[in-house]
């Protein structure tokens, strides 16, 4: 009897003892594979208007303008970019009401699209009406599967269809961009619509693991990363990625996901 006392209790130390061991490696193992939200410093942001203001300006004093909504241009200049840049886009959550469960754990598309259409709209608002957002992901749902036969994992090849059928917007697709081309394009008006691997981004508000394909919009930049709407956390508003990890993790929808075109588009008002 008092062997097998003495056994039970030599077990329950081994297990105590392993328990002591596991948990820290195991949480470190978690934070390893995500990374740390960058301290955040937006700069004010620029609203739609405010840039249209500039164009006329530019058009008064026959400078060429930036915006042209058939072949939209890029600022292009050897001068020193801006240190940051940041574009008034509305936030919404893909999941307005934190209800997490289908159509909304699949709606980073549509919800992506809401933003930059928001932007264009001119609204100041921060953030999107979560009733409004909601209404309109499940009436963009209702439309793709009327498009595509299915609304999951879009491309931003139909991505950018469904903007035209909406809304009447045009896309300009940019392949393999660097940081100063997305940096150009943001300071030249365009919130820039982004897809992803979504695990490659590790974000520490996703939803274990993260999800495989992912879409989000760059608004602007820091010196540290990216400025995003994220609408795949409730914390997404102002969300900043490196820059190396956001141009990393950049790719269209393919499976495997890491075999994805890395490409972004910019869609602009016909």
């Amino acid at each position: 009897m008092a062997i097998k006392t003495y056994i039970r209790h030599m077990r329950n130390k081994w297990l105590i003892l392993t328990a002591f061991i596991f948990i820290p490696v195991a949480v470190w193992l978690i934070q390893k594979n995500y990374t740390k939200p960058l301290p955040v410093n937006i700069p004010e942001p620029v609203l739609f208007e405010d840039i249209q203001e500039e164009d006329k300006k530019e058009e008064s004093a026959d400078i060429p303008t930036n915006t042209n909504t058939e072949n939209p241009s890029v600022i292009d200049t050897e001068d020193p970019l801006p240190l940051q840049f940041n574009l008034a886009v509305p936030f919404t959550s893909q999941a307005p009401h934190t209800n997490w469960e289908l159509p909304y754990q699949e709606a980073c598309e549509e919800a992506s699209l809401m933003m930059v259409h928001s932007f264009y709209e001119g609204n100041t608002i921060k953030q999107i009406d979560p009733s409004q957002a909601d209404t309109i992901i499940l009436q963009m749902v209702e439309k793709q599967e009327t498009l595509f036969g299915f609304y999951e994992s879009t491309t931003v090849q139909q991505t950018a269809h469904l903007a035209s059928e909406l809304y009447g917007y045009k896309a300009s697709f940019i392949e393999n961009p660097t940081k100063d081309d997305l940096k150009k394009w943001l300071i030249s008006g365009y919130p820039i619509i982004v897809p992803a691997a979504g695990r490659l981004l590790g974000n520490p508000h996703f939803q274990s693991p993260g999800p495989i394909y992912h879409m989000l919009v760059i608004k602007g930049y820091t010196e540290e990363g990216f400025i995003t709407n994220d609408p795949g956390t409730q914390h997404g508003h102002n969300y900043i990625y490196s820059f190396d990890v956001l141009l990393n993790a950049i790719h269209d929808y393919a499976d495997p996901i890491e075999t994805g075109k890395k490409v972004v588009f910019i869609l602009t008002p016909s």
